[in-house]
């Protein structure tokens, strides 16, 4: 339940648009639901990574992401979701990239 929590309440932070205070609780879900053991089925329905993926972008924390969805997928290798996910934060990031060498 801590896991369940924790990622409520940083999604509910996000929403509201406190982006540091929500992806912190969100960070902190993801570790707590890492440190689980792996049963079959898991105790956490899908890897608390991939929410603090989505919304470390609102955020323009496209490195956040990247490292949230290939956490994501180091536990569960060719999740769909996170795959799709690190793409979109790795073309984010070239597109800021891209930004950032324009005068």
């Amino acid at each position: 339940m801590q896991v369940a929590r924790r990622e409520l309440a940083g999604q509910l932070e996000v929403a509201q648009g406190q982006f540091g205070k929500g992806l912190q609780l969100l960070d902190a879900a993801s570790k707590a639901e890492r440190k689980l053991a792996y049963t079959e089925p898991p105790f956490y329905p899908r890897p608390v990574a991939e929410a603090l993926g989505e919304a470390a972008p609102k955020n323009n924390k496209s490195a956040m992401a990247r490292k949230a969805f290939q956490l994501a997928l180091d536990r569960y290798p060719g999740d769909s979701h996170a795959e799709s996910g690190l793409r979109a934060a790795m073309q984010m990031n070239q597109t800021m990239l891209a930004a950032r060498e324009q005068p």
